[in-house]
């Protein structure tokens, strides 16, 4: 639909052109012309190095709005990562959260990183200014800077554009807040995301943010862009690190050999929302207990029930899963 309007010039009543929230109206070819002045953005008044937030080889995402995937209760790990999507869509999370602070809210002492991956429609609520007053009302110990989006079938000067509006997010997080900060990479693509990279070092930022998920589901050309994202990100300077967002693991030879790399990190909600299927992890891969009905595990989640026991029983799959997670990198790092 994007190409069909964009570039031919193609409308959709109710959809596109000239209806003002649509977000290609201004390289609208049927639309009246007018000067283009994307927003470049300014040389930082400081540039501080980012300090290295020292993540483990794995991050588990948890859901605010689903104590299921509160686990620190049960099993210790000392960071995990919570989702800044949640409290834009809920206002009353948001009242809950910021009254008492985010640590107080979910009882864990730990290290908590804020994720703002989130749907578009989420990030097009929030500027730079309104970014950092949301983390100031959350209060982690780390955060991501505000994301944007990127797509590869966009118009070039729909990308470059959020590309511009990003760097500058980045640049006026990096001088507002005292927190460590992580750089997500972004660009539709390679030109754009060396572009991208560049400038984040720039301003001081060494912990890097790939988003996964999106660009893994885009065919061979998502695929592509992702390596080239990755690679671009952890060769770029050599004390950077890498956080793959969206997945605990990859079979991929490519990706196997990266994760080899000890800067290398992944986070993923996948542990628990595989669970809430009723899907264990089992070695390097997720299995469907109804379709493995002789599963059998002896772990202090598991104790050998049944796998009917286990899928009525999200919360202990769930912690099945991410302790087999945890387990596989700490096999992987030795």
């Amino acid at each position: 639909m994007v190409r069909e309007c964009c570039v031919d010039g193609i409308q959709y009543t109710g959809i596109t052109y000239p209806h003002t929230f649509c977000v290609f109206r201004w390289v609208c070819p049927k639309g009246e012309p007018r000067e283009i002045k994307p927003p470049m953005p300014q040389t930082p008044s400081k540039t501080v190095s980012q300090p290295y937030v020292n993540l483990p080889r794995f991050v588990p995402v948890i859901s605010l709005g689903d104590e299921n995937s509160w686990f620190w209760n049960q099993l210790r790990h000392d960071f995990l990562i919570v989702r800044l999507g949640e409290v834009v869509a809920n206002n009353r999370l948001l009242k809950e959260v910021s009254e008492r602070s985010i640590h107080e809210y979910l009882g864990f002492d730990g290290m908590i990183v804020a994720s703002s991956i989130m749907p578009d429609e989420y990030l097009d609520t929030l500027s730079g200014d309104r970014y950092v007053q949301l983390l100031e009302a959350v209060e982690p110990d780390a955060a991501m800077t505000l994301d944007c989006y990127t797509y590869m079938d966009d118009p070039l000067a729909v990308s470059w554009t959020q590309l511009l509006k990003y760097v500058e997010n980045a640049r006026y997080l990096a001088e507002q807040m005292d927190i460590p900060l992580l750089a997500v990479v972004k660009g539709a693509n390679q030109k754009q995301v060396s572009w991208c990279v560049n400038k984040l070092l720039e301003l001081g930022y060494r912990t890097f943010v790939v988003p996964y998920r999106e660009l893994a589901r885009a065919g061979k050309p998502g695929k592509i862009l992702l390596k080239y994202m990755i690679r671009e990100a952890l060769y770029s300077d050599s004390k950077a690190e890498v956080l793959i967002y969206g997945t605990p693991y990859v079979k991929d030879p490519f990706m196997a050999y990266l994760a080899e790399d000890p800067r290398i990190r992944f986070a993923s909600l996948s542990w628990f929302l595989r669970a809430k299927r009723g899907m264990a992890y089992v070695k390097d891969h997720f299995e469907s207990l109804d379709l493995n009905i002789l599963y059998q595990c002896n772990c202090q989640f598991c104790r050998g029930r049944r796998w009917n026991e286990l899928i009525a029983d999200t919360k202990s799959l769930a912690l099945h899963n991410l302790s087999q997670i945890i387990n596989l990198h700490r096999r992987k790092q030795k």
